[in-house]
């Protein structure tokens, strides 16, 4: 019989409990650390940066979350309901990364799966905050971690921001506004959520000072990321060790994300004064057709009822009927996104405005023939599984 060394094995095992018992699937939370959970009503939240300590932040863009700099959020993807534990698991191409879920997806796509089958595969956006409850008798005035889908915040966050930029300076700390939140339970089949339903900006009775930055958690380290065998193994449910090692040489070879912006000069885009998104300009007059309100191009849908994917033509760029209309050419009911389904709001086509400019052949390259955003609303519409810049679209959002 084989002796045991109780004093390591042991000591092992209690590490691995306890690490495991901060574990919330994959999320990380640091000892001490509380999870927030927003109550139905009126809350008031002091949302506080963390310092960014990782090359390739999601959000990076020139200066923005920069390492070394402050930043108020943390964006990444998951995928759910992944082997046979029903898990969710971090998405690799929110650090651009290769993800065998994604591969996998574009390959049944190409097969012509069955919209059910993509759809389950589809990436979930999520953000994680570090915020402070003020005035809540329940919640101690530390810093929490919140975990919350894009839809249920975010998404309302940015309207507001949109409306009011000078509100935009609210997680400052020194100048940082409080939000004064208002959720609502909402209930989709048996599973209830809180969702925020209006956001004000109030000067904030407490002040900050840098010292605060020392009780922060970093949010760059408190997702857990499986490697690109080891998610292959449990999306496949088979041993890590079956994995090719060509898969796994193939990760570790790859280049790093692509997130940065060039610093060429790029030229300037115009933006609306209602939304200040940028227009969707004209790809090719034999593509994808220039509307605007007053033209009369022989569609007998009005503009504002037509479908955001195919224009009211009822078919795609290849000809075919338009997945999002089904034909019909008008909008399709939006459908809702909730913590267990992943968001489908489709975006509003802005009307787009004819530049005089002959465009270089990189920058039609690097369009959406659909009119989305080119390498952001990657594998976020149903145009996206059979459209021919899908690859490169994917690599843009890397």
């Amino acid at each position: 019989m084989k002796k045991t060394n109780f004093r390591n094995s042991i000591k092992k095992n209690v590490d691995r409990q306890q690490q495991q018992e901060s574990n919330f699937g994959y999320l990380n939370i640091p000892k001490g650390v509380s999870l927030f959970q927003p109550k139905e009503g009126t809350m008031y939240l002091d949302f506080i940066p963390y310092e960014v300590t990782i090359d390739n932040h999601p959000d990076r863009d020139d200066d923005t979350a920069a390492k070394g700099t402050l930043w108020y959020r943390f964006p990444f993807k998951v995928h759910r309901n992944i082997g046979s534990d029903n898990d969710v698991v971090v998405c690799p191409s929110t650090f651009g990364k290769k993800c065998p879920i994604c591969e996998h997806r574009k390959k049944r796509a190409s097969e012509d799966a069955d919209k059910d089958e993509l759809k389950s595969l589809n990436v979930s956006k999520r953000n994680l905050y570090v915020l402070i409850p003020v005035g809540d008798k329940k919640m101690e005035e530390i810093p929490h971690i919140w975990d919350v889908s894009h839809y249920l915040f975010q998404k309302l966050l940015n309207e507001e921001l949109q409306e009011n930029e000078d509100n935009a300076i609210f997680p400052d700390i020194q100048d940082g506004l409080t939000l004064k939140v208002r959720f609502e339970e909402t209930a989709l089949g048996t599973n209830k959520f809180m969702e925020a339903n209006r956001i004000d900006f109030q000067k904030r009775k407490i002040k900050y000072d840098d010292t605060i930055l020392d009780e922060v958690p970093n949010l760059d380290k408190l997702l857990t990321v499986l490697s690109y065998a080891e998610l292959k193994a449990k999306f496949l449910e088979i041993d890590p060790e079956d994995v090719s090692n060509d898969d796994v040489v193939e990760e570790q070879d790859e280049k790093p994300t692509r997130r940065i912006r060039s610093t060429e000069k790029e030229e300037p885009q115009t933006r609306s004064r209602k939304t200040n998104k940028p227009p969707v300009e004209e790809e090719d007059e034999n593509d994808i057709p220039f509307y605007d309100d007053e033209a009369d191009d022989g569609i007998s849908i009005p503009i504002k009822e037509r479908c955001v994917a195919c224009g009211g033509t009822g078919t795609n760029s290849k000809g075919r009927r338009c997945p999002i209309c089904n034909g019909t050419g008008r909008k399709p009911i939006e459908d809702v996104d909730t913590e267990e389904e992943q968001e489908e709001i489709k975006p509003k086509r802005e009307t787009p405005q004819r530049t005089p400019q002959r465009e270089s052949q990189k920058e039609k390259a690097n369009k959406c023939p659909f009119g989305f955003k080119f390498g952001t609303d990657v594998n976020e519409h149903d145009e996206c599984s059979d459209c021919d810049k899908w690859d490169a679209c994917m690599d843009a959002s890397e």
